[in-house]
């Protein structure tokens, strides 16, 4: 506008000079013209005045500023201009009744920090403001060129303006590239008109078409058109100061964004923009019916019938609307506020909200509270949601507060996917646009709650299930958002669950799982997640076998496109059979376990509850078939009464083997498969001493040898195994220097082949017996062999009482409730023999 002004007061002033040297020659007027043009400004100047007199001026063939050898390069030309006056006014008053001129064309240059000119013009001094110094105006075809750093302007201007009547006011223009860094026009057409009435009003009409250009991206294909009326123009003709008043209703019929072409939304993949658009989106468009109204420093914009809409070409549609009646945005002075509401539908979308805005000292105050029905797409579905922000704006940073409560039915983020998970909670997410980040946060002391939960990840056969699930903060942002380069996600908190139902191929797990901390990355374009942590606490089951509880340690996650890499460093965990009367004993394990695809390796160390050392061992599991095998190697355990017993070990030997000294080692191996369970063992025994075994036998001394176990599960030998015994104490029977050989079949009895002792120059032992290892009534058929009465007497040891003979025969004993005792046992001669007493018993008989 202070251009045009400029321009206008610059032509009236050398008219009123020309005029000066009126009564000179018409080609000193000449001259006069163009050091009128050059002192106010318009350099490389030129003019021919064809015509003067008291009351008319005609100039024709008129150039200014630019390049004077190049006529397109002029930033003034005109073919004529013809001016009217009253010469005494003119000189007085220096003022013109009319001026009419064109056609022509006047060249302007827009710079990039908007500040528009003419080249070869310097604007300024007494032709830069104030009335304008004429009564009537007309512009005939006067072209427009407008020079800008991204490429050129054309346009057509035509204008009859009268101080008392009012006027006509119509400009064209098209661009096929021009503009500024911040704002261009690409294939773009203008047409505006504007009306100045009689009674002052302007009115004014136009439409554009075209493309816009921003530096976040352009708007394609804008069809706009504009109306309305504003404030008197006869206080502008005549530099009078006034409020500016007046309303204008736009109609934008159509306005298209391209995904693709918007830096920030084309590294959406369609995925992402499924998440955030309920299917994926290549482009948006928009349609509004606006009116403007300003007066003074007050500025509303409120919608008209029609709501502002923008449609996905996916379906979905935003509608928005005004909120109580209010304006769509309400500007006076600094504060600006806005109340709308609005309605998100489409075939997979249904969500209901309001915003709230007003501007701060340094930004922005939101509230905007939104309810969804459902929310459907390849990415995300759920239904039921609610949520309230509380937003707040300072330059380059947005803080959030968000408090909701949603039902996710399905997430899906990469291969990892989460179903019917409820959840509430509070959160704070601070975005900083300069850095390109966004920080998520949760309140002190406050999680998001999460009521169940299933979980998956595709191409690895694995789902779990979590109820009473608790997502914690810990030191660090729970999420930190950075898309300066290519987009990442550093996550870390706690997690921890009241129970968990796991399932990795065929391997199960369930019970209430370990309190899980996490730090981690997320790289959507390369699909790779990493995490890692410590774990402690809980109670889980394996396989519907072992218990572990308790457990310490670390583990690092490794997930990418097609694999899944787990590794797990267990500094301690109880381990214990998942029945009601434990064969094995718990004890604590460590150790370092790896899923790599389908399979898991590990190596571990066993220990007592007490915390004596008893091996170590390695293996490997299966998940997909959930079948594996484990090797342990004890170590030479020394058995005590303070420290390591094996009934202690194994409460099936409770009542089968008492308290025991000496040294033990030995290998145990392992496989398993669905619904089986297999193990070997090979036990070495050194100077074992233990009470038992059974109720049968007070003590057995000095054991010695190897067994080989089938079976742990239940307890069987390979075969018959033979072992080396110093001494049995069965109830005061002295039985020495023995073997041993049995069989544990694995129904919980012991088949004795053979256990024999050397016994009054004879043997006494057990042949081919069964026998209950449960505690149960116990009958034990003792044989003697060639044993020497004389012996025998000896060892009783009855004044008087001899004899000699061989006897052989069985002694049936039985065992019963802790009480030995020989029903019915019959001892045989195996030749002659004889039994003689001499003493006081024998004399009395006589006598």
């Amino acid at each position: 506008m202070r251009v045009g002004k400029a321009l206008l007061a610059i032509v009236a002033l050398f008219l009123i000079l020309a005029v000066g040297v009126y009564f000179l020659r018409l080609s000193l007027a000449g001259i006069a013209v163009r050091g009128a043009l050059a002192s106010a400004g318009l350099e490389n100047s030129q003019a021919r005045v064809t015509a003067l007199s008291l009351s008319r001026i005609e100039i024709r063939n008129i150039a200014a500023g630019g390049n004077e050898n190049s006529a397109d390069k002029r930033a003034i030309t005109l073919d004529e201009v013809v001016a009217q006056y009253e010469w005494r006014t003119l000189l007085s008053d220096r003022r013109i009744k009319s001026i009419s001129a064109g056609p022509g064309m006047v060249r302007l240059e827009i710079s990039e920090d908007g500040k528009v000119g003419l080249p070869g013009v310097t604007l300024g001094g007494s032709g830069s403001g104030g009335a304008l110094p004429f009564d009537r105006l007309i512009l005939s075809n006067i072209d427009l060129v407008i020079e800008t750093p991204g490429g050129e302007a054309t346009g057509t201007l035509n204008a009859d303006y009268d101080l008392s009547q009012g006027g006509k006011v119509e400009l064209r223009a098209e661009a096929l590239n021009a503009g500024r860094a911040s704002l261009s026009m690409e294939n773009a057409a203008a047409d505006f008109t504007i009306n100045l009435t009689a009674n002052g009003e302007v009115v004014f009409a136009g439409a554009f078409n075209g493309d816009i250009a921003t530096p976040t991206g352009p708007l394609r294909d804008i069809d706009l058109s504009v109306e309305g009326k504003g404030q008197s123009w006869r206080d502008f003709a005549q530099d009078r100061s006034s409020p500016i008043k007046g309303v204008a209703q736009i109609s934008l019929r159509s306005a298209k964004i391209n995904i693709s072409e918007f830096e920030s939304l084309a590294r959406i993949k369609d995925e992402q923009s499924a998440i955030l658009f309920g299917a994926p989106v290549s482009s948006l468009s928009a349609t509004a019916a606006i009116e403007l109204a300003i007066d003074g420093d007050k500025l509303t914009a409120a919608l008209e019938e029609t709501p502002l809409l923008v449609k996905a070409d996916n379906g979905a549609a935003l509608t928005i609307t005004t909120l109580n009646d209010q304006p769509l945005l309400d500007k006076r002075g600094d504060k600006i506020t806005s109340e709308i509401s609005y309605t998100l539908t489409g075939a997979t979308v249904s969500a209901v909200g309001t915003i709230n805005a007003q501007t701060t000292d340094d930004g922005w105050f939101i509230v905007a509270p939104i309810q969804i029905g459902e929310y459907r797409s390849r990415a995300l579905k759920f239904d039921e949601a609610s949520a309230i922000f509380h937003v707040t704006t300072a330059g380059p940073l947005i803080n959030a507060d968000i408090s909701t409560t949603s039902a996710i039915d399905e997430l899906s983020i990469g291969r990892f996917s989460l179903k019917e998970a409820p959840f509430s909670g509070q959160f704070f997410v601070t975005v900083d646009k300069a850095q390109k980040t966004a920080t998520v946060t949760l309140p002190e002391s406050r999680c998001l709650q999460v009521e169940r939960a299933e979980t998956a990840i595709a191409q690895q056969d694995t789902e779990a299930t979590f109820k009473n699930a608790t997502l914690c903060a810990d030191s660090n942002p729970l999420a930190l958002i950075d898309w300066s380069e290519d987009l990442q996600c550093t996550l870390s908190g706690v997690v921890s669950a009241d129970a968990l139902d796991y399932r990795l191929g065929r391997t199960t797990i369930f019970g209430r799982p370990p309190r899980i901390e996490f730090s981690g990355t997320y790289l959507p374009r390369q699909n790779l997640t990493t995490v890692s942590g410590d774990i402690s606490g809980g109670s889980i089951i394996l396989r519907d076998m072992l218990r572990l509880d308790a457990v310490e340690g670390q583990y690092e996650f490794n997930l990418d496109k097609t694999r899944m890499v787990t590794t797990g460093q267990i500094d301690k965990v109880r381990i214990s059979q998942n029945e009601k009367s434990p064969r094995i004993a718990p004890v604590y394990g460590s150790g370092v376990a790896q899923l790599d695809a389908q399979t898991v390796t590990f190596d571990y160390v066993l220990r007592t509850l007490r915390g004596e050392r008893l091996g170590a061992g390695d293996g490997e599991h299966n998940v997909t078939t959930a079948s594996g095998a484990s090797t342990f190697t004890f170590d030479r355990i020394e058995f005590t009464e303070d420290t390591i017993q094996p009934n202690k070990l194994a409460p099936v030997l409770k009542g089968f083997i008492g308290e025991t000294t000496g040294f033990a080692d030995g290998v145990v191996d392992f496989s398993w498969a669905p619904d089986d369970l297999q193990s070997r063992a090979k036990i070495s025994l050194e100077d074992i001493t233990f009470v038992g075994p059974t109720r049968i036998v007070n003590k057995t001394s000095g054991v010695n040898g190897t067994i080989k176990f089938s079976s742990l599960w239940p307890v069987a030998t390979e075969d018959v195994q033979e072992l080396s015994v110093e001494s049995v104490d069965m109830f005061t029977l002295p039985l020495e220097d023995g073997t041993i050989r049995f069989h544990l079949p694995g129904d919980e009895t012991l088949s004795i082949e053979r256990a024999e002792f050397p016994w009054f120059g004879g043997t006494l032992g057990v042949y081919d017996a069964n026998m209950s290892v449960t505690g149960e009534t116990a009958s034990v058929p003792l044989r003697a062999n060639a044993i020497d009465l004389a012996k025998i007497l000896a060892y009783v040891d009855v004044d008087g009482l001899s004899g000699e003979g061989i006897l052989s025969g069985v002694l049936p004993m039985i065992v019963e409730d802790g009480k030995a005792k020989i029903v019915d046992g019959v001892l045989t001669s195996d030749g002659p023999g004889a039994v003689q007493y001499v003493g006081k018993a024998v004399d009395a008989a006589a006598a």
